[in-house]
């Protein structure tokens, strides 16, 4: 037979045609054979072994990690999130080759942390498997948060020293500098955990110039320094201390309110009555003479929410004198804090409206003012708090307050100053009584 001329040759032409396509089509084909491989990433810290399927576990080698980024050089990055046990164990789908692999451990804002990438030779149809174990900290900070300036602490105190570190595995060394010059070593070498229950030295000089400096000890050039000058001073005498054994030296008007001695604590309760603040007050005294306690001074005492609202304030406050004025430091057992001043006059008034706060937490803790003219600090388990200025003050006496419906309990009342005699007082503390009180100071005794 025979074929047409045109026919012949269309025939080689066609073969080669569809070999071609054939071609071109199989290479444009993502998963096709021969062309592409997998990785699958494995992650030692600190002589743990974490796989992507159980990136979790990495907290409890490098905490503050939250998150990774794996970036595999010519792909998107993917991102991991610390959770449980999400992820996946591998990455496929790569073209085969050398690539620059990058591993980024991140924390919850996204911030990384630590570092390292490796030359990895992805294989045809295998997976290729790297461990990461030199990871390098990248982007390290840190941040004193107190004292950060205008505290004043006593020498031969217990204070707490608090900052921010990015690298919780990186230890910090805590340095005290006095006139922006070294002044004495606090820690050559710590945990970077946020914290340090710093013994102040009875050997420190008294001055109002002090700061703090945390630096990191494997990379000095990362440090802070307290923002402001903070001072250290003698202690101040025990001039007063109850331990509620009785109620002889406080005084209770409020009607409403029901205040008894349990297990050597102050209990203070609404009496069945929520709509009034339930307060006990008492003067500062010896056995023969009342006494104002003049600047500086420090009151505290031990408070515990037992039951009813977290959001009704309680805590502990002074009649000042100077100020004619009461000053009020409360807390809720929702975790925020207050400073308020009550004149007779004029009524409540914000000093530091209400703030939330960590530390404060469930609001069991010791609440602490101290003031030295003219600053006055708050404190929550001796760490500071906040501060307010005031040109003067003194005290008269002191109140423990209850507000509303919480079942709150005192222990531990503590005044340190120097008192000056206000009225000698024959007789013992079983003798006085609340008209005396009155009739000496000519103070309206209806606290708020």
């Amino acid at each position: 037979m025979k074929y047409p001329f045109s026919l012949k040759c269309s025939i080689p032409k066609f073969l080669a045609a569809m070999s071609l396509f054939s071609l071109f089509t199989c290479n444009s084909n993502p998963n096709g054979p021969g062309k592409f491989g997998s990785l699958k990433i494995t992650i030692m810290t600190d002589s743990a072994i974490v796989q992507r399927s159980s990136f979790a576990s990495m907290n409890s080698g490098k905490p503050g990690i939250s998150k990774a980024t794996v970036t595999v050089e010519g792909m998107d990055p993917v991102d991991i999130i610390v959770s449980g046990s999400s992820g996946s164990t591998q990455i496929d789908d790569i073209p085969i080759g050398n690539k620059n692999v990058s591993v980024h451990l991140k924390n919850s804002s996204g911030t990384t942390l630590y570092t390292e990438t490796q030359s990895v030779t992805i294989k045809a149809n295998e997976v290729a498997t790297p461990q990461f174990d030199s990871f390098k900290p990248v982007n390290e900070s840190i941040t004193v948060l107190s004292p950060d300036g205008n505290e004043t602490f006593d020498t031969g105190s217990t204070e707490v020293i608090t900052w921010n570190g990015s690298h919780e595995k990186r230890d910090v060394k805590i340095e005290l500098y006095k006139s922006s010059s070294f002044y004495s070593s606090i820690a050559n070498s710590t945990d970077n955990s946020g914290s340090y229950n710093w013994n102040v030295s009875t050997g420190y000089e008294g001055s109002n110039n002090y700061k703090i400096k945390i630096s990191s000890v494997s990379d000095p050039s990362v440090y802070d320094f307290s923002s402001s000058d903070f001072s250290l001073v003698s202690p101040l005498p025990l001039i007063f201390q109850e331990s509620f054994s009785s109620l002889i030296l406080w005084y209770t008007t409020n009607p409403y309110g029901l205040f008894e001695i349990v297990s050597g604590k102050l209990r203070i309760s609404s009496g069945g009555d929520l709509d009034y603040a339930h307060y006990a007050y008492s003067y500062i005294s010896d056995v023969s003479a009342y006494y104002t306690v003049e600047t500086p001074f420090k009151f505290s005492a031990d408070v515990e929410h037992l039951s009813g609202s977290t959001s009704h304030p309680y805590g502990i406050g002074f009649y000042s004198t100077n100020l004619s004025a009461k000053v009020y430091f409360m807390v809720n057992a929702d975790g925020s804090y207050e400073l308020a001043k009550y004149d007779d006059l004029v009524g409540w008034s914000n000093i530091i409206a209400w703030t939330e706060n960590s530390k404060i937490g469930s609001g069991d803790g010791e609440l602490k003012m101290s003031y030295a003219s003219p600053n006055l600090d708050l404190y929550y388990n001796n760490e500071h708090i906040d501060s307010a200025v005031f040109p003067n003050l003194n005290i008269l006496y002191i109140i423990l307050y209850q507000q509303d419906d919480p079942v709150v309990e005192f222990d531990n009342v503590k005044v340190y100053g120097t008192g000056s005699s206000l009225n000698s007082i024959a007789g013992s503390r079983l003798n006085r009584n609340e008209k005396q009180m009155e009739k000496q100071t000519g103070q309206n005794q209806d606290l708020p």
